[in-house]
């Protein structure tokens, strides 16, 4: 039998210069998915609550893997209590978390089992024009075959729209399996041969309308 899984290192890509990038893909944080709001660990923020992103994965191949999210493309912050009554710059809305889970999720005990969370670990390069600078993760742990993973992308900040990029980075030739977990019926199982940890819904680019 496989290895349990290890214990989460947190690491920039550049102590890992055996992955390879094996997916790139978007995520969506919409204020219209009702179903997708919780209260994550430790950050109450006054009572309001995230939006995320949630994907049930697993691995066909142990090791290391990276996840980052290396470009914000759009946010919005549709909640109020936020701009009335903190000291809060419009662009620090843009600013992506991300958690991992294992075995199981639960939205109302954010908590438990949770097994890894980052917030601006994501090192931008200085030639970086977009949103988020500096406030982008980036996350590195090793992962084992007989496990379940919970992948899950919110932000940073309460009722916050987010639309941006991620980046996986991991063994060469690795398959791992993922299921997006949407509103009812929306989507099915999805199997990824050489990809990666997240896959974000696809939602069109709301900054022209």
């Amino acid at each position: 039998m496989k290895k349990l899984i290890s214990f989460l290192l947190l690491c920039s890509a550049a102590c890992f210069s055996d992955l390879t990038l094996l997916y790139t893909d978007t995520f969506d944080l919409d204020a219209r998915d009702k179903d997708f709001t919780f209260y994550r660990a430790g950050e109450p923020a006054q009572g309001e609550p995230y939006f995320y992103n949630l994907a049930r994965v697993t691995v066909d191949t142990p090791g290391t893997y990276i996840v980052r999210n290396t470009s914000i493309d759009y946010y919005n912050y549709v909640g109020q209590s936020m701009t009335n009554d903190w000291a809060v710059a419009p662009e620090d809305f843009a600013d992506s978390y991300f958690y991992v889970y294992t075995n199981s999720f639960n939205a109302s005990q954010p908590s438990l089992n949770l097994f890894g969370e980052d917030d601006d670990g994501y090192n931008t390069p200085t030639n970086y024009a977009g949103y988020g600078d500096g406030y982008m993760f980036e996350i590195s742990s090793t992962l084992d075959t007989n496990t379940v993973y919970w992948s899950l992308v919110t932000s940073y900040m309460p009722l916050t729209e987010l639309e941006g990029t991620v980046e996986i980075l991991g063994p060469q030739g690795a398959t791992l399996d993922i299921q997006i977990i949407p509103e009812p019926t929306v989507f099915s199982l999805i199997a990824l041969t050489g990809c990666g940890i997240i896959a974000g819904r696809r939602l069109s680019k709301r900054k022209s309308e």
